[in-house]
């Protein structure tokens, strides 16, 4: 039974997050008709389009993790069963890492 649960799992996540990828793709080349025609003209930009989508519209908001042992980042102490939020969407569109993070 535990196997089935897994299986519906993956069905679940993967058809969510997939789906708005394809979403975020096509509202892109919508917004951006620029971006559509260079893609038309140029198929082989596909291989950093895709990734770029994500990153700019990205499929999920966040991700929660718990610490599994005692660690520091950034400067901050985190204890081991710490809770810690991974935010994909300020993270994705951070300026002093994306030049122009805003534009697909």
């Amino acid at each position: 039974m535990n196997n089935l649960g897994n299986l519906l799992l993956l069905i679940v996540g993967g058809n969510d997050t997939t789906r708005n990828t394809m979403t975020g793709s096509v509202y892109g080349l919508n917004k951006f008709p620029d971006q559509y025609d260079k893609l038309l003209a140029n198929p082989d930009l596909i291989s950093n389009f895709v990734p770029e989508v994500i990153r700019w519209q990205t499929p999920l908001s966040y991700m929660r993790r718990t610490a599994n042992h005692d660690t520091e980042l950034g400067g901050k102490q985190i204890k081991k069963h710490d809770q810690i939020l991974m935010w994909y969407l300020s993270a994705n569109q951070d300026e002093d890492v994306f030049e122009n993070s805003s534009r697909a």
